[in-house]
């Protein structure tokens, strides 16, 4: 049985069509372009899980969402700077590990925060988290690729 090559064309054009990638949702933000502190909190908390007090904030998120019919790789890349109430600087570590110094190096960020006196840092899987007790400063990168 022969098979007309015209229809096996089409076969495998459909078959591929259904594993490719047909929505990929691409997200890019940087704060500094953002007015005040309310509208920073507001739309950080539209990308992430968790919710916390600020008394500055600045943030870039990256996030590449695989929402197509095959499965495929996602990749996150959110790094925030923030000072936050000091009662709440152990909400930002439950459960984490100590590291004996900083992880190299942290992606660039636009912020008028100083963090230079971050000097205790914590991780797991994905996540790293930099902590000034003094000033209430905390650096949070969190990477999947």
């Amino acid at each position: 049985m022969t098979t007309n090559p015209r229809i096996a064309s089409i076969a495998l054009a459909i078959a591929l069509s259904a594993c490719t990638v047909t929505d990929a949702r691409r997200t890019s933000i940087d704060s500094s372009g953002l007015a005040t502190l309310a509208i920073k909190q507001g739309v950080l908390e539209e990308h992430v899980t968790f919710r916390r007090s600020y008394t500055a904030l600045d943030f870039r998120l990256f996030a590449s969402v695989n929402t197509g019919m095959a499965p495929g790789p996602s990749d996150y890349d959110y790094l925030i700077v923030a000072v936050v109430p000091t009662a709440e600087l152990e909400r930002w570590t439950v459960g984490m590990k100590s590291m004996t110094s900083p992880p190299s190096p942290l992606p660039e960020l636009r912020t008028n925060i100083d963090y230079s006196g971050v000097n205790e840092w914590f991780y797991e899987l994905n996540k790293v988290v930099g902590v000034d007790r003094a000033s209430g400063t905390i650096v949070y990168h969190y990477t999947a690729r």
